[in-house]
């Protein structure tokens, strides 16, 4: 009898444990920012694959007027805050009320420009951020 329970308990155990399902690991979030651009951009050394791996798939290709490729990645970011703050004070029939309340909205984009020699290595890129 005891070795019956011991097999379902054991089977039950296999059952569940190989149900289990991983969520696959969230995609990578590219950062454009000054500081990795200067981190993982390297002229004559980072090639195209390194930039995808870092930036991901860019916005745009191109080719400049000596025929070498360009890549541009734009990223924009809005921020908006909002709050209120309500009181209400009543004594026996007269009452009153304080209301405040502030809106803020802000933005921001980083522009990213990559200049390619024709071997796929780095030849030069700019990077430009605005805030408003």
């Amino acid at each position: 009898m005891k070795i019956t329970y011991i097999i379902i308990i054991s089977s039950i155990v296999c059952l569940v444990g190989g149900c289990v399902i991983k969520e696959p690991p969230p995609p990578p979030e590219h950062v454009y920012t000054q500081g990795n651009v200067t981190l993982k951009l390297k002229k004559g050394v980072t090639t195209q694959e390194q930039v995808t791996e870092a930036f991901g798939a860019p916005n745009i290709v191109t080719q400049d007027s000596k025929g070498d490729q360009v890549w541009i990645y734009q990223k924009d970011n809005m921020t908006v805050q909002s709050s209120e703050n309500n009181s209400y004070l009543t004594i026996l029939l007269i009452g009153g009320q304080k209301g405040n309340s502030s809106y803020q909205q802000s933005s921001q984009t980083m522009t990213l420009t990559i200049h390619f020699y024709k071997n796929g290595v780095v030849k030069s890129f700019k990077s430009m951020s605005t805030s408003f």
